[in-house]
């Protein structure tokens, strides 16, 4: 039995996010093995509280073969790359554990002595990494109606911060609080700005919400755009200096409306209602089906819908977002709040 186990997920938020299930079957299989994570900074903020795991190695990436050494010194018996790109490889080669698991499917599996196959059919991107542990001949869920959802623990004491910022940005405890989380790495997967604002003004109008925008390093004054006019009942958040802080003010939030982004992950691992708009990304890949508490909207009769395309909508038109309209977002959100 193994006694060591070392999990990588270098980068990405939403990524590491969807790595914890994986965390807590692998907890459920080895009880008593070590089990520790690696990640660069600030992505090792996901899973430092995580209950599941041991130690959290912090990846420094100007130094990839100092990596290397470190990582053989602690003589694991086993490594799992979820990442599986080239760096990740080398390092997962050349551990020294017995077993070095990576994905089948990429150019560089030949880092990997277990080669993690994944399943043909279309799953959510958390359960699909659960399901390749599979071939590392561990028990699995029964169902996939089993298997554990993301997860991001919050420290004692997050209310305080959550409630205090409430109360600057002039919340009650009695408010109906709707967070946006609007904002997005690809201009395909990104609502306009209007957008948001007519949908903010509709929730206001018929249940007298506030809104809450959140938005992230270099973001906010995109995120100014949308509550610019609406300031009466729509703030932006304040700035949110680590993971913590922005998952404790979501808890505060009856319902999350976003683009397909890290923070929507975020909220669906403190358990939070999630409504997401899709664009171009496949929204069963980053939603879990069949889930009341965590729905999708898109226009699904446009024949280019969920394209793939990243930064640019190559037929220059980007119907899939301006036919989306407010009225329908809101409809969608109705049923669920």
């Amino acid at each position: 039995m193994a006694k060591k186990i070392l999990v990588i997920q270098l980068r990405r938020i939403g990524d590491a996010l969807m790595s914890t299930p994986a965390l807590e079957v692998l907890r459920n299989n080895f009880l008593d093995a070590k089990i520790d994570f690696l990640a660069e900074s600030p992505t090792d903020d996901v899973v430092k509280n995580n209950p599941f795991i041991d130690e959290v190695i912090v990846y420094d990436k100007k130094h990839p073969i100092k990596q290397i050494w470190k990582i053989r010194q602690k003589k694991y018996d086993i490594i799992i790359d979820l990442l599986s790109n080239p760096r990740t490889a080398m390092l997962t080669k050349f551990s020294g554990a017995k077993v070095r698991a990576g994905n089948k499917e990429v150019s560089c599996n030949w880092g990997y002595n277990l080669k993690l196959t994944q399943d043909n059919a279309p799953k959510y991107s958390a359960h699909q990494k659960v399901w390749r542990l599979k071939n590392l001949g561990i028990k699995l869920p029964e169902s996939l109606e089993n298997y554990p959802m993301p997860l991001f623990k919050l420290p004692k004491g997050s209310e305080q911060f959550k409630t205090k910022t409430f109360t600057d940005l002039g919340f009650t405890k009695n408010d109906f609080i709707i967070g946006f989380a609007p904002l997005s790495r690809r201009k395909t997967r990104e609502w306009p700005a209007e957008k948001f604002k007519e949908l903010a003004k509709l929730l206001q109008k018929e249940f007298d919400a506030k809104i809450i925008v959140f938005w992230g390093p270099g973001e906010e004054e995109r995120a100014k755009k949308v509550v610019e006019g609406i300031e009466t009942f729509a703030k932006v958040s304040p700035a949110t200096k680590n993971l913590e802080k922005l998952a404790s003010l979501m808890q505060g939030c009856k319902l999350i409306i976003t683009n397909c982004n890290g923070p929507k992950h975020l909220a669906l691992s403190v358990g939070v209602k999630t409504l997401t708009v899709f664009f171009s990304s496949d929204p069963w890949n980053w939603t879990p089906k069949n889930n009341p508490n965590h729905q999708i909207i898109r226009i699904e009769d446009l024949p280019c819908i969920g394209c793939g395309n990243g930064d640019e909508c190559k037929i220059k038109s980007l119907d899939c977002q301006k036919k989306l309209t407010p009225e329908m977002v809101l409809a969608k959100a109705t049923e669920m709040i």
